[in-house]
């Protein structure tokens, strides 16, 4: 199931009514996922309310293992992303940063861990539609690691950066691009030539799958998917308060 966020919550209760599996690539907040993942499951159904980043790459996976086997999420550490690149507001729940950051999001969950503490800001300041097109925050995972975050859309430069400091080294790889994965430590620099698959959504698929006959699991789930969803909820709160 995939297509614009707004159709997601409606397809996903009628999948869950006829006690189909569901996988869906986003959720569109306070929708799919509240109604779906939230009431205790029902026998026969896996909802896997899934961002396909987290089985897409062998480079998501790599800039994992990089993260926690060379120790660099250890000692004085953050993580930071710069995505530059429009969205309607009635359709997607928010401007790109909703259908971007979620998956990004999503990874920095997979690698260090639940978000703890979010604050940020969100602002639209080229006035090009009514979503807004910036936003910065600051975050707080569970085992301490620190990270900002900023988001551009109203920018002139394209870039597509996430980067793991720690105190042995440094990880930088992207998101949605096929840069390889950079590993710079006092020593030198290590360079990871991962290319994406030729199916982008098959290694989600096939761990979905996989659960579905019993003979593996899937790294995306409901649950991963609420963590993500509550930190997007908590950055778009300053939008509506404002």
């Amino acid at each position: 199931m995939c297509g614009v966020e707004q159709a997601h919550a409606a397809e996903g209760r009628h999948l869950a009514g006829a006690r189909l599996g569901i996988v869906c690539p986003n959720a569109m907040l306070d929708g799919l996922v509240d109604g779906v993942e939230r009431p205790a499951p029902q026998p026969g159904i896996v909802a896997q309310i899934g961002i396909a980043e987290r089985a897409l790459r062998a480079a998501a996976v790599t800039g994992r293992a990089i993260v926690a086997e060379r120790g660099l999420a250890a000692g004085k550490r953050e993580a930071q992303q710069f995505r530059i690149a429009i969205d309607r507001l009635e359709i997607a729940g928010g401007g790109l940063f909703v259908d971007l950051a979620s998956h990004t999001l999503d990874f920095l969950d997979f690698v260090l861990g639940p978000v703890s503490r979010v604050c940020g800001f969100t602002r639209n300041q080229a006035g090009a539609y009514p979503a807004e097109d910036m936003v910065s925050a600051a975050f707080e995972f569970k085992n301490g690691v620190q990270a900002v975050g900023t988001w551009c859309f109203s920018s002139f430069e394209s870039a597509d950066r996430v980067t793991f400091v720690g105190s042995d080294g440094k990880v930088t790889l992207s998101t949605f691009g096929t840069e390889p994965v950079q590993l710079e430590t006092p020593t030198g620099t290590e360079v990871f030539d991962l290319p994406n698959p030729p199916h982008i959504q098959q290694p989600l698929i096939q761990q979905v799958v996989n659960e579905l006959l019993g003979v593996g699991s899937c790294v995306s789930t409901g649950e991963s998917a609420l963590r993500t969803n509550w930190v997007m909820d908590q950055l778009l709160m300053e939008r509506t308060s404002s």
